[in-house]
């Protein structure tokens, strides 16, 4: 190590480091790995698409429901919600949603992922 230190300060210094943080590194909990806070659009933006946009933006919703499981999502509150939409395609998805927006206009500026999961459950509850 003296003669790589003598050479290369910075390599040994590196090297050092990695020696004395490894351990503490590896033992720190790790954080939730995705935390999403705002979604990708809102009712408004949701709105401004033409029916087609609107049933493929709620296909990948739906999808992404149902694939949660996948990272730790209750299956139980899967259940309920698939039980409830099997039979429906996404324009019939995306027209529930549409309703639901029509009755609550309150939302426009809201989250379209929080607001389609409040017009999905508020079918589901029926």
């Amino acid at each position: 190590m003296k003669k790589l230190a003598a050479g290369r300060p910075g390599i040994a210094a590196l090297a050092l480091c990695l020696i004395v943080m490894s351990p503490s590194a590896l033992a720190q909990p790790v954080a939730d790995p995705v935390l999403v806070e705002v979604g990708f659009m809102t009712v408004e933006e949701f709105q401004s698409l033409d029916a087609p946009a609107q049933a493929r933006y709620a296909a990948g919703v739906v999808d992404g429901w149902f694939s949660s499981a996948l990272y730790g999502s209750s299956t139980s509150r899967l259940a309920r919600i698939k039980g409830c939409m099997t039979g429906l395609d996404p324009v019939q998805v995306a027209d529930i949603w549409r309703a639901f927006i029509t009755r609550h206009p309150e939302r426009a500026q809201h989250q379209m992922s929080v607001v389609a999961y409040a017009a999905t459950r508020e079918i589901c509850e029926r």
